[in-house]
């Protein structure tokens, strides 16, 4: 899922699939009004777990039938706009073999950007695109392959969204 506000966490609300495991970094771990519940919810801290640690638990979710949602940006754009991809997500994908559900919002950056900490009217839009299967990418570099072609898909499916 591409990020553009704080809000974005609350958008899940909206997903078809009521099992799904949050991924995020170490920080929001460190607000404690949010971290009971999301340990309870088993979130999965991407930053500080060895990668064996999440890979197990990552495994674990998915074979569970349940998803994980990963902002592959790892954290919010400035400029509404998609910003550079990370590969763990990726990684994941082509190492568990279980296709990426690109998942694309917009509208957040206008109800609540960074750094503002009021609520603005906002029309918000959110698409599920196809899913990708990781059985395409092969070697070292399939995880990088994968997440090049499913940036391209997000940003021009986020242009679209924008532009109707």
């Amino acid at each position: 899922m591409n990020h553009n506000s704080f809000f974005d966490t609350y958008m899940l609300s909206m997903l078809p699939c009521y099992d799904a495991h949050v991924c995020l970094r170490s920080w929001p771990f460190k607000m404690f009004w949010y971290s009971l519940f999301m340990r309870m919810a088993e979130y999965l801290d991407l930053e500080s777990s060895p990668w064996e640690e999440i890979l197990t638990d990552a495994e674990r979710v998915t074979r569970g039938g349940r998803y994980l949602i990963i902002f592959p940006e790892g954290h919010r754009s400035r400029t509404g706009k998609p910003g550079r991809f990370h590969s763990g997500a990726f990684k994941l994908a082509v190492q568990l073999k279980v296709p990426i559900l690109p998942l694309c919002t917009t509208g957040t950056q206008t109800l609540l950007p960074p750094k503002r900490w009021w609520i603005k009217p906002a029309r918000i839009k959110m698409q599920m695109l196809e899913p990708v299967l990781p059985d395409p990418y092969h070697g070292e570099t399939a995880h990088i392959e994968m997440r090049k072609h499913v940036q391209k898909q997000m940003i021009d499916a986020i242009e679209q969204l924008e532009s109707n």
